[in-house]
């Protein structure tokens, strides 16, 4: 508003293009500040985004964790199944070698026996002396004897990779281990009296059937382990 010369107050008219001043209270905002206002959201969001990708990231350490656990167990049961198994396989091969162990003692103990009674022609086989008798014995048995000497170094692979346990903290694999042990030990005890044949009848004819109920009760406790 202004005073006319009269000193009357006339309201003031607003020029074209012009919007009167008591409209324009909202204060003049440079074009910078209004960028500066624009940007502000942006922030806030930027940081919303880093938030959600430390939740994500810190999720899926967790489920990597438990996965990684998952694929663990699952390796370790695996493991532990393929050594049962490999025992399994040996005591079961066991069995059988063990079965022609007694043949083969059986049958030296038919010859030498037959011997010292005082036989010297016996199945077409001239027995002059126990040397004759015991070769007797194995030649009528040459087949599984080298059946035998075959199967000994599969035997001893067999029984050494026992000796190594997927894992220690197993009490059962433990047991398992220590079990094959014992009959590993039996079959060569048993082994060496059938095949490298020395002594006198009577202690050979102890001998054998000492071992052989200590092969038959070691085979026994680790079957039964499994």
């Amino acid at each position: 508003m202004s005073a006319d010369t009269s000193g009357n107050i006339v309201q003031d008219r607003a020029e074209p293009g012009r919007e009167p001043a008591d409209i324009l209270a909202v204060p003049y905002a440079p074009p910078e500040a209004a960028s500066a206002v624009a940007v502000r959201p942006k922030k806030k969001v930027g940081l919303i985004c880093l938030i959600v990708a430390a939740a994500v990231l810190i999720v899926g350490s967790i489920a990597g964790y438990f996965i990684y656990q998952n694929i663990q167990e699952k390796k370790r049961e695996e493991a532990i199944a393929t050594y049962r198994q490999d025992a399994k396989t040996f005591c079961d091969d066991m069995l059988l070698t063990g079965t022609q162990m007694e043949d083969v003692g059986n049958a030296l103990l038919d010859y030498w026996g037959t011997y010292v009674s005082g036989t010297r022609y016996y199945n077409g086989h001239y027995m002059g002396d126990v040397d004759d008798a015991v070769l007797a014995a194995q030649t009528e048995q040459s087949a599984t004897i080298s059946q035998l000497q075959n199967d000994a170094t599969k035997r001893e692979q067999q029984y050494k990779k026992l000796l190594k346990l997927p894992v220690e903290d197993n009490s059962e694999l433990q047991d398992i281990k220590q079990a094959a042990k014992e009959l590993y030990e039996t079959y060569q005890d048993m082994y060496s009296c059938v095949i490298d044949v020395s002594g006198n009848y009577i202690n050979f004819k102890s001998d054998l059937k000492d071992v052989d109920d200590r092969l038959v009760k070691k085979y026994k406790a680790l079957k039964e382990l499994l």
